[in-house]
Parts: structure tokens; sequence; C-alpha cells
């Protein structure tokens, strides 16, 4: 074996050494590096990013706000989770706006959309199951698109059908309609109308079946409207078409839904006459109608009810 010369030793020795201190150095100050990085992370202020618009900036904001007691980003991303899920059970709308900021690190958008949808369909409220589905239709990927529709429906229909178990069912033969209604309702029939119901204890609110015969020289929209200057909304419950109204006049409000069969417009209507109804009140503008959100369990149980009818044959009939 050759024997190297001292002086190439010494060489490939002290390269040696400069070598391994130079990677000691890189690891050490690498790992500095990083520690200082989830330091400075987890106590990171975020600012809105300069691309948002004003009114993203604003949905950002509101984020941080509910979120500003995080400790680091995984918890505030948490955070933007659960406020989101809570703002969607009031307004859904405002909810997807908060899905589409890029902020948003731990939840996609899709799997946010989903989401929400998830969360909003468990109510009967058709109106806003139809916004769930709504919401489930932004989702890119198909397989979770789909999901999503499938996961609405089933929470929509086991909400439902949990809300109105113990209903009793009303039935007209000679309409030939079925219907259900809450337990704390009892049917009234001194009424020109097929069937009245109100509440045992809430004498503000009067439920009506009426029906009229369709008049085939005008539209349908046209003989709903009538003489009044407010325009019929079209609406879908369980598969039917209906014409919604909503009518304030003399104290008085009415939630009407309008449905055609066999030549005759079916109607559907809640009365409230819970106004404050000043004695010196000179026109409209003196009378302080309720909100909608202030009679919202009567027209949960109206939607429910409604979206229980249906026409029936002479042989579906219960004995």
């Amino acid at each position: 074996m050759r024997k190297e010369s001292l002086s190439l030793m010494t060489i490939k020795t002290l390269l040696a050494v400069i070598i391994f201190a130079g990677m000691g150095t890189i690891i050490i100050g690498g790992g500095y590096i990083i520690g200082e990085y989830y330091k400075n992370t987890e106590n990171e202020v975020v600012i809105t990013p300069a691309n948002y618009n004003q009114e993203t900036k604003n949905y950002y904001n509101l984020l941080e706000k509910n979120c500003k007691n995080s400790e680091n980003r995984y918890q505030k991303n948490q955070c933007y989770t659960i406020t989101i899920q809570k703002i969607s059970e009031t307004d859904p709308e405002k909810a997807v706006k908060l899905c589409e900021i890029d902020a948003l690190l731990i939840l996609s958008k899709n799997d946010c959309y989903a989401m929400i949808a998830e969360r909003i369909s468990s109510t009967c409220f058709t109106e806003v199951y139809n916004k769930a589905l709504m919401i489930c239709d932004k989702i890119e990927r198909d397989k979770l698109r789909k999901s999503c529709k499938e996961n609405c429906k089933l929470h929509h229909e086991q909400e439902k059908e949990n809300n109105i178990s113990n209903w009793q069912t009303y039935q007209n033969e000679e309409y030939g309609f079925e219907v259900r209604y809450p337990e704390d309702w009892e049917e009234i029939d001194k009424t020109p109308a097929i069937m009245s119901f109100a509440y045992k204890d809430n004498e503000n609110n009067l439920i009506q079946i009426r029906s009229m015969d369709r008049e085939n020289d005008i539209s349908l929209i046209k003989q709903i409207k009538g003489e009044g200057d407010v325009e019929p909304e079209l609406i879908k419950i369980n598969n039917k078409d209906f014409y919604f109204l909503k009518v304030s006049m003399a104290g008085l409000i009415f939630y009407e839904y309008y449905i055609e069969n066999k030549n005759k417009i079916f109607v559907i209507s809640m009365m409230n006459m819970s106004a404050d109804l000043p004695k010196n009140a000179q026109d409209e503008s003196d009378i302080k109608y309720p909100t909608d959100e202030e009679l919202s369990e009567e027209l949960n149980n109206l939607r429910s009810m409604i979206s229980t009818f249906k026409f029936i044959e002479k042989d579906e009939m219960q004995e």
C-alpha cells in the first residue's frame, strides 16, 4: 500500500473539518430559522391582502375580529370554521362570501360550501333548503357536489319528518286534497273558506285554505295579482309550483301561497293580526307591522304545513 505524504493528509483533514463545521452551521442555523418562523407564525398578525376589494376586506375583518384571541394560524382557522358555521344559520349568503376568502388555509372553498349547505339544510324551511342546494352547485368537484346535495336532501327530509311527526291530518273529499297541521292548531268551520285553523293559545294568526275558479282568459299570475301592485313569486315546494304573495294593509299581514289544479286555484294563507295600530294612525306608514323574523315560528309552521299539501283521489282517502 502506498503511503500518502504528510501534507496531503493534512489537507484532507482540514477539508473534512471545514465540511463538518459548515454542515453543523447549516443545521444549527436552519433550525434557528425554522424555530423563529414558527415562533413568529404563532404570533403573526395577518394583514388584509391588498388585492381584496372593500367587500372582501369587510368579510375578512369580520373573521379576524371574531378570532383575534387565537394563538396561532391553526387555531385561527378552526375559529374561522366555527364562525362561518354560526353565520350560515342566519345568513347563508354571507357565509358563502366568507368561504371565498383566500386566507382560509385549512378549509378549502369546496369543503366550506359543503359544510354550509349541510348546516342550513337541517331546517325544514323549503326556501332555505333550496339555498342549500344552490350552494352545493358552487362546488367544482363532481363527486363532492353530488354528495353535498344528497346530504342536504337527507338532512332536510329527516328534520321535516321530525317536525311534523305528531301533526294531525285533514282531508277534504269534495276538493280532493290532504294537508297536515300542528297539534296546537284547532279547526274552525265558521268561515267562508274551505277550512280554517287557528292557534289554540294565539288569536293573532288565522290559517285558511280556500279556492277560486281559474279564469282562462287571463294568465295565472295576473289573476293572482288582481288589482294589487305586488308581483307573485314562483317557488317550488316538494316539486310543486306555488306562487307566493305577501301583502300588508290596514294592520293585517297576509302570507299567501297559490297552486293550480283542475281549473281551480287553491290558496293556503296565514293572516296575522298582531300589528301595532295607533289610535291616531293617519295612513299605512303609522302602522308598525311585525317582521318575518318576529313571526319565524308561525311562518315555519305555515311552510311546513304547505310542504305536506297534496291533491289526492277519492280512493286514497282514509276511512
